[in-house]
């Protein structure tokens, strides 16, 4: 049996089941009742929300949202999508102080490599050196520190524990490396 045949197959099979299975409209009352028959350990639903077959539907039964259905489709609970993060006010101030830092470093970076060309020397990044002769060579620099913040911001607000915390990483990363740099170009001057 070829991939095409079993695809056909699979296709005839799901749609019988889905076809085969029905739903009964019965009273609220009834319905709760049927609901504990047919699933005795029906989860309530409170802060999630519910995926069901086109056929099944949702009873409010004193302030609680029970699942009927029938016995072949099972409800599926998702998690509703889980809320932003919220920053402090210090977390913020540092986020800031670090970005300042940072685009400060690649500006260091920046005139450090442009005084080493004037004075005869080479650019060897090649990335940087299509921009190292012309006025580009700034914006060139600062392109990277806009990622790395863009990085950071997202850490900052993520939902994992761990990324939170290291939110900074990449921003204190970035500005010693341009320092580095910067520096290396100061020392490196013909």
């Amino acid at each position: 049996m070829n991939t095409l045949q079993r695809f056909i197959l699979a296709v005839i099979f799901s749609g019988s089941l889905a076809f085969a299975q029905t739903a009964t409209k019965l009273p609220v009352e009834a319905n709760a009742a049927a609901s504990t028959a047919l699933f005795p350990a029906t989860p309530t639903v409170q802060n999630h929300e519910v995926l069901l077959a086109s056929n099944a539907s949702l009873t409010d039964v004193a302030g609680a949202t029970s699942i009927p259905g029938n016995l072949l489709v099972k409800p599926v609970l998702v998690a509703r999508k889980p809320t932003r993060q919220e920053v402090s006010v210090r977390q913020r101030e540092a986020f800031y102080s670090l970005m300042a830092a940072e685009h400060g470093a690649a500006l260091l970076d920046a005139w450090s490599t442009r005084d080493v060309l004037r004075a005869g020397g080479r650019e060897l990044d090649p990335l940087v050196r299509p921009f190292a002769h012309g006025p580009g060579l700034y914006p060139a620099l600062q392109v990277t520190p806009f990622a790395v913040d863009y990085f950071a911001a997202k850490m900052l607000r993520s939902n994992h524990a761990v990324l939170r915390k290291l939110w900074w990483v990449p921003q204190a990363v970035a500005t010693s490396g341009s320092v580095y740099c910067g520096v290396t170009n100061l020392g490196n001057r013909p």
